[in-house]
């Protein structure tokens, strides 16, 4: 009797440990998320701020500054592309944080496994 109940009661932390493990989890990936969510907002709104100020020179320089808005593309078109790397470096991280995450949940429920069994 004593054993079931210290085996119920080990079992019991053992569940509130994981209940804390996985709420930490969660919100470590919802924290990631939400940062490189920020980043790609950054990226949109620095693209659509390089569009508007294409078009502003356009309208302010005629035909005469046509040359001038497309030398500033290709800047701005470099920028995008700089962004982009950016965007696929965050990817490739969050790719990699999805593979560590899926590792730790594999490890406690071996753990819990090997708990339980002992």
């Amino acid at each position: 009797a004593q054993l079931q109940e210290a085996l119920a009661a080990r079992d019991a932390e053992i569940a509130d440990l994981q209940a804390q493990v996985q709420a930490l989890q969660d919100a470590d990936q919802r924290d990631f998320l939400n940062d490189n969510s920020d980043q790609l907002a950054s990226i949109i709104r620095t693209k659509n701020q390089v569009i508007q100020t294409l078009q502003e020179q356009l309208q302010a320089e005629g035909k005469d500054g046509l040359a001038q808005a497309l030398d500033s593309a290709a800047v701005s078109a470099a920028e995008v592309q700089r962004l982009h790397g950016v965007v696929s470096e965050l990817t490739q991280q969050l790719k990699a944080q999805e593979v560590e995450l899926q590792r730790a949940r594999a490890e406690r429920d071996a753990s819990a496994q090997t708990a339980r069994a002992s």
